[in-house]
């Protein structure tokens, strides 16, 4: 996580961070210390995750905004709910999956669909799309 808040987003950058004092620190180890995980360790951390442990995280995701919905309505939904759909252009670096180059962002990138909730600004999804993805793909329902 750490990381990815400082701007190394692929796993292949952390061979370089393996050694580097501050994050030997942050991971309450000294700057002397064994190295941290390396590539092919993250890699597997990231791939071990199974489908529906996704599926358990978007239904945790989505009932956590009806519950804050209600906490702001005073306990009650609402009638109506306002859902916000907004693409996102998200840059990609090296050539991980479903990264395209897209022609109005003049960029090689994700298109996620970033889907909230208008009143606590709960974001309920957002679905990774190819970079190609036109920004309204997936916003209606068939």
């Amino acid at each position: 996580m750490f990381g990815i808040i400082a701007g190394h987003e692929d796993c292949n950058d952390h061979d370089q961070l393996r050694d580097e004092p501050v994050f030997k620190m942050i991971a309450d180890r000294g700057p002397d210390g064994d190295p941290l995980a390396s590539q092919p360790t993250l890699s597997r951390f990231e791939n071990g995750v199974a489908d529906a442990d996704f599926r358990r995280l978007v239904d945790f995701t989505v009932a956590t905004g009806v519950e804050r919905l209600a906490e702001v309505n005073r306990g009650e939904l609402p009638a109506k709910v306002t859902l916000d759909l907004d693409a996102a252009d998200d840059t990609t670096h090296g050539h991980p999956q479903l990264s395209l180059f897209h022609g109005y962002d003049g960029q090689y990138q994700h298109h996620p669909l970033i889907i909230s909730e208008m009143l606590t600004r709960h974001v309920l999804l957002a679905p990774l799309r190819h970079g190609t993805a036109h920004a309204a793909l997936g916003s209606a329902s068939r």
